[in-house]
């Protein structure tokens, strides 16, 4: 029996290679017959490839268009890529030249793969990011690197490959419909173009018996000239009436549908939506994002208030009583780089200034203007080409080009249009009287970047918009226990900051709040974590440009640990330094500043970010791992993939503290944690936060939110080192979100190209325990943390005479208000504005006013909306007025939300055009030069 089996299995073997032998043979003698049929393989591929990738543009993109607009005009969006289909069809024919039909099959198959590829990455990208590859040429990319989005797709590849399987199975199944459908559409048309020609042809040509193919001996078989045979072919048979009229049924639809499209084309609006709508993926790659709308026109809108200030005295506008230590003049004349545009005129040529229409205004206190000006100089720096105990921040690394006639410009708050200082105001009364009598002393300073972090779950709220998710997905009301777990989700960030979460009842033991200052309308500098953090550390607005470029550049103002090491370059601390032996005033200890995290820092160059930014020592993955990893436990694959948890640096961190108590320095150490972002993975188990997990959406909301309670105890930790340090009560402890995330509200799994304000309101706090616990209600942006932590410092006499010297020197140099006065939102009819890049930063860019419930998002590029929201009104977004043209945008909103806010989108578009330009003078940033190469590299 087993023998039998046996045989039995050889048997088939051997049948099988003998079938596969007589296949390769049959190939090797006909090639071409299979070459043939190959063909008609990939043009499906291509086929269901185009259609998929335009049907997937479409439905991305479908708010672009309302409905009415889609339908009539639908069709056109197909042209290009019809156009593609009918060329692949066309190469699928018999050629007379064998070496033509070759070359067809290898078109064929090379542009098969290649649109088939584009497709399935560019959905798997979708899938990620919620957002279409930016096929354009990345402003970060290097010969040497990949861009984000390269890197995206990569760690995507197992999804891309699983949609190229499906395209290319749908395909063999689809061939022959697709191709006989095609080939009839193509020859129908063929027919109908070239019948004059044919025509005539064919009554100039003479007949030429030659010409015409004798029927060979061989075809002709007496076995079987049957009667019926001969009459058939002596007397032409006329084609049935039913297969008559379906072909001519089938002509009149092609040629019908064809002319139908070609008149919709020449009708169609000229908008830039319906454009970039129609844009075929397969060019996708070589595309330009340069556009300027030729049709808009200026309107009329209620022109806005101008402030008092003119070109020739800014300080106009700014409030009395300035501090002493601010720069008193600005030196006289216009730098070179001021803006030589008149106003009114496009300049940069990118989609935010050739999309903003000019309403009617008074903008002259704006338009052309700049911030740039003379370098302040002040008796503590060194001399202008000095390179001794010089920190490592602008205007000393400059004349990088190498160019005679360089003059440095730096940042001049004196001449910003949009700048209100505050620090003339007094300190806030809950904290002043503490913060001069000696009961605050702020030793030392971390800040935390919580990864993807929103304001409505730090602490974690009754009503957070995720709770509709939770309730939705508990038809028969949330279990006691779930309750109670929702309930203690984030405890630590509501002891520190003091916010109340609903869940609690009066009667139920809330925690004592830890003390400090919180906020609770805080947005971030940039949704795209490397500029959030820029935008933070240093104070500055991150650039308006896509990717990691600021390390590339000139950041306009000294960055927190530039500062604290232009302090120790001060003869008190040198020269304590020198004689390693300190004083017993800790305010006059050296600094030691430091950036950690658990994850890779590769991530578009984070690595070369940190130095940049003026850190001494960085820790991340790699540094722990070239050490040996002392303190990393042993790990599954699955967690190393996904980096070292957050909670492994509690024994670095404590090494850090007590190299600090045993040397005498002060820290100022900076964390970015990483385990709250996508995928939302931790170690061990996930509890239960949701009901029904079913939908995707669900699933990454449960995944969160046990991230978020994992983080929260990640933050306790830090605190109970602290303590058992003995440092908690002189460490003033900073956290804010690096973003925020719409998971919740429009199923966005990270900020990339999201312009939802779930993504841009975060928490932000500054933590003491001698402080009492306040809350700040205005608008405020995370560059303030930097003047704030600078004002806490000299308030707190936490530093010697010379360090409180230089930062008051500092201070009044940067946009940002300090938090710990009373804030300014609008003086003499100027607002106080916010921006903020969105990730990646190349896209948009979000604006608002401090004093108005009103948020725009700006476009930079053609394929980007203008997009208007009312956060008081609407603070969920759920009805957000959007256009691709400002100009309809501007008419929905006079509907929706009357004159005042057309009012305020008046100025806030000139505002914004403004401010781009700005923005990259600042940044010294050259889009000819995007990467800032010398000009002999």
């Amino acid at each position: 029996m087993k023998a039998s089996l046996h045989g039995g299995d050889v048997s088939g073997l051997r049948r099988r290679f003998e079938e596969s032998a007589i296949f390769a043979l049959e190939v090797a003698r006909s090639p071409q017959l299979y070459l043939d049929s190959s063909r008609t393989y990939f043009f499906s591929i291509t086929f269901i490839s185009l259609i998929l990738s335009k049907c997937f543009h479409l439905c991305v993109h479908l708010t672009s268009l309302a409905v009415p607009s889609l339908v009539p005009w639908g069709p056109t969006f197909f042209l290009v890529d019809i156009i593609l289909i009918l060329i692949a069809c066309f190469l699928t024919r018999s050629f007379e030249s064998r070496m033509r039909q070759n070359v067809a099959a290898v078109v064929s198959l090379l542009f098969s793969l290649y649109i088939s590829s584009m497709t399935s990455a560019n959905i798997s990208f979708y899938v990620h990011t919620g957002a279409e590859i930016p096929w354009g040429k990345s402003e970060s990319s290097d010969e040497d690197d990949l861009s984000p989005a390269t890197q995206t797709v990569l760690s995507m590849l197992t999804v891309v490959m699983l949609i190229d399987t499906l395209i290319m199975i749908g395909a063999y199944f689809a061939t022959p419909c697709l191709f006989e459908a095609t080939e009839t559409f193509l020859g129908i048309w063929a027919s109908f173009l070239f019948s004059p020609f044919r025509r005539y042809l064919r009554r100039e040509a003479p007949s030429d018996p030659e010409t015409y193919q004798q029927i060979e001996i061989d075809d002709y078989d007496e076995g079987h000239n049957d009667s019926d045979s001969i009459s058939q072919l002596d007397m032409p048979q006329p084609l049935p009436e039913q297969k008559q009229k379906r072909s001519l049924l089938k002509r009149v639809l092609a040629i019908s549908f064809g002319f139908i499209t070609v008149f919709l084309i020449c009708i169609r609006p000229r908008g830039a939506e319906y454009s970039y709508l129609s844009d075929s993926l397969s060019f996708a790659p070589f595309g330009s994002h340069e556009y300027v709308p030729a049709h808009e026109r200026p309107t009329s809108a209620s022109p806005s208030a101008a402030p008092d200030s003119t070109s020739g005295n800014a300080q106009t506008s700014i409030p009395e009583s300035t501090p002493a230590s601010a720069p008193t003049s600005a030196p006289k004349g216009t730098p070179e780089s001021a803006p030589k545009i008149a106003p009114g005129s496009a300049s940069y040529g990118n989609a935010t200034t050739g999309n903003s229409t000019l309403l009617s205004a008074d903008f002259s206190w704006l338009e052309g203007h700049t911030a740039l000006d003379s370098f302040p100089t002040f008796d503590w720096l060194p001399s202008y080409n000095s390179s001794d105990g010089v920190p490592a921040w602008s205007p000393f690394r400059i004349n990088k080009h190498n160019k005679p006639d360089y003059v440095y410009e730096h940042y001049n708050p004196m001449k910003d249009p949009l700048h209100t200082p505050n620090l003339q105001n007094d300190i806030l009364e809950p904290v002043r009287e503490l913060l001069h009598n000696g009961s605050v002393k702020i030793k030392h300073v971390i800040l935390i970047k919580l990864e993807s972090t929103r304001q409505d779950v730090w602490p974690f709220r009754s009503d957070s918009y995720i709770m509709k998710h939770i309730n939705e997905s508990y038809p028969d009301g949330i279990p006691e226990e779930v309750q109670d777990r929702l309930a203690k989700l984030t405890p630590t960030a509501e002891r520190l900051t003091g916010h109340k979460t609903g869940f609690r009842k009066d009667s139920d033991d809330h925690p004592k709040p830890y003390g400090g200052i919180s906020t609770r309308n805080a947005y971030t500098s940039g949704t795209y974590t490397l500029k959030s953090i820029t935008g933070t550390v240093c104070g500055v607005n991150p650039m308006a440009v896509e990717a990691n470029l600021e390390y590339l550049h000139d950041i306009y103002q000294p960055c927190l640990p530039h500062i604290l090491e232009a302090l120790n370059n001060q003869p008190n601390i040198t020269s304590q330094i020198e004689s390693n032996s300190q004083t017993d005033d800790w305010t006059s200890w050296p600094w030691h500043t430091m950036w950690m995290q658990s994850h890779p820092d590769d991530w578009d160059k984070h690595y070369m970010l940190s130095p940049a930014l003026g850190y001494q020592d960085v820790m991340a993955k790699r540094t722990i791992d070239a050490a040996g990893g002392k303190y990393i436990p042993e790990e599954t694959e699955e967690e190393e993939e996904h980096g070292h948890e957050d909670k492994v640096l509690k024994k670095y961190l404590r090494d850090v503290i007590d190299d600090a108590k045993k040397n005498n320095t002060r820290l100022f150490l900076s964390h970015l944690t990483h385990n709250t972002h996508t995928p939302y993975y931790i170690p061990g188990d996930y509890q239960e936060m949701m009901g029904d997990v079913s939908s995707e959406r669900n699933e990454k909301l449960n995944r969160y939110l046990n991230t978020m309670a994992y983080q929260d105890g990640w933050i306790a930790d830090i605190l109970e080192l602290l303590d058992d340090a003995g440092i908690a009560d002189e460490t003033l402890l900073v956290m804010t979100g690096d973003h925020g995330l719409s998971l919740p509200n429009d199923g966005g799994i990270t900020a990339w190209h999201s312009p939802h304000v779930g993504n841009f309101h975060v928490p932000l706090f500054f933590s003491h325990p001698k402080l009492p616990q306040i809350e700040i209600n205005n608008a405020v942006l995370s560059t303030q943390i930097l003047p704030t932590i600078l004002d806490l410092l000299v308030e707190t006499s936490s530093i010697d005479e010379e360090s409180t010297k230089i930062i008051k020197d500092l201070l009044p140099m940067y946009e940002g208000q300090s938090m710990i006065r009373t804030l300014i939102p609008e003086h003499n009819g100027k607002q106080e504005w916010h921006f903020s890049t969105m990730n990646p930063g190349g896209t948009w860019f979000c604006m608002r006013a401090a004093a108005q419930p009103y948020r725009l998002v700006v476009p930079l590029k053609p394929d980007a909306k203008w997009r208007f929201t009312d956060v008081v009104a609407d603070p969920f977004e759920l009805s957000p007025q959007e256009d691709h043209q400002l100009l309809f945008l501007i008419d929905a909103v006079r509907k929706e939300h009357g004159p005042e806010a057309v009012k305020w989108l008046s100025e806030a578009a000139h505002v914004a055009k403004w401010w781009v330009a700005e923005n990259h003078r600042r940044w010294k940033y050259d889009p000819g030069n995007p990467e800032n190469k010398a000009e002999d590299e």
